[in-house]
């Protein structure tokens, strides 16, 4: 992710030689901001990011991609891989929160994230789930989630 640095010096003190330069870093950026001593998601952004989650699953549902309610493991996975820290409960209520013009034919339950990924078939990149034992079909999602989230 892009950011951009602005850097004001403090008190006019800019030290050179092997000492080093010591400058005060300011960091602005649309997407994050510094929030007790790590980056976070600014709120606008992380809405923005889970309107299109939504309707990138629910366009892969409408595609025939799910093929059970397992398919919940794929989306936290490659939704971890775009930046998301939240835990499967989180994730879980996350979802819970949208409104769907037709309720989904898959329930996004805790047993439907956590065993397939406690299996250990999507550890990793999706390039190494086939040698981990992942599906066709978990990796055929997965590509197609990848594509398709911003």
């Amino acid at each position: 992710m892009h950011r951009e640095l602005k850097t004001t010096i403090v008190n006019n003190i800019n030290f050179h030689g092997p000492i080093g330069n010591y400058q005060y870093i300011e960091h602005v950026d649309n997407y994050h901001h510094y929030k007790d001593g790590e980056y976070v998601e600014a709120e606008e952004v992380k809405e923005e990011r889970v309107k299109n989650l939504q309707e990138v699953v629910w366009l892969s549902m409408s595609e025939g991609l799910w093929w059970a309610s397992t398919a919940w493991a794929v989306v936290y996975r490659i939704y971890q891989m775009k930046g998301y820290k939240g835990n499967i409960s989180q994730f879980i209520l996350a979802v819970s929160q949208w409104v769907w013009n037709k309720e989904p034919d898959f329930a996004c339950t805790y047993d439907a994230i956590q065993k397939p990924i406690a299996s250990g078939k999507m550890i990793g990149n999706i390039e190494k789930w086939q040698g981990n034992g992942a599906t066709e079909q978990m990796i055929r999602l997965g590509n197609y989630l990848l594509e398709h989230l911003k």
